[in-house]
């Protein structure tokens, strides 16, 4: 089963789980947010470092094809590794 942990995080205390979300829809969009801003934060690595940028664009990938794997469909096409 796969689910979404909404945490608080106090500064310097420990994290605290509020509530969880198995709705299938929902983590199918939170799925495809995540995929979309590791693709983004690859872009903007490889304006500054293309090797970074490289890296964190594979990353990016290999969470789309785990997140594939758990939730089929997250919505986001895969990654274009340059």
């Amino acid at each position: 089963m796969l689910s979404l942990a909404i945490v608080y995080r106090p500064a310097g205390g420990r994290p605290l789980s509020l509530a969880t979300i198995e709705d299938r829809d929902f983590l199918a969009a939170a799925a495809a947010a995540a995929i979309r801003e590791s693709l983004a934060k690859a872009e903007e690595l490889e304006a500054s470092d293309p090797v970074l940028g490289r890296v964190q664009r594979e990353d990016a990938e290999k969470l789309r094809r785990v997140l594939s794997a758990l939730l089929p469909n997250p919505g986001v096409p895969e990654a274009r590794v340059m």
